[in-house]
């Protein structure tokens, strides 16, 4: 169940910077975080200010921390194209890893 919520709250950090960069950059509309929605140029802000970074290797102050679930976005465990085999054991792994 933990691993479970880690891995929506994965999800859900992504698309909080994702809106927190168009707003940012003044192109904000729910249109373009659909799926039929294919603008380039927001393509690559996406790509450009969202990217994955450590937490502990973060120096500039604006770059969003995705935090704990930055493992799960780094792997690549949340993309649409992984096997839900993967996505299963590897959220339960986490789960497990942490209750220490």
């Amino acid at each position: 169940m933990v691993g479970a919520v880690w891995y929506m709250l994965s999800i859900e950090s992504e698309v909080w910077c994702w809106r927190r960069e168009l707003k940012n950059a003044s192109l904000f509309h729910e249109e373009y975080l659909s799926c039929g929605h294919g603008d380039q140029n927001v393509f690559q802000l996406l790509n450009k200010t969202c990217s994955f970074i450590d937490p502990d290797k973060i120096i500039d102050k604006n770059t969003f921390n995705f935090g704990i679930f930055f493992d799960a976005l780094d792997s690549g465990v949340v993309e649409s194209t992984t096997d839900l085999h993967q996505k299963f054991f590897y959220c339960f792994w986490w789960g497990l890893r942490n209750l220490r």
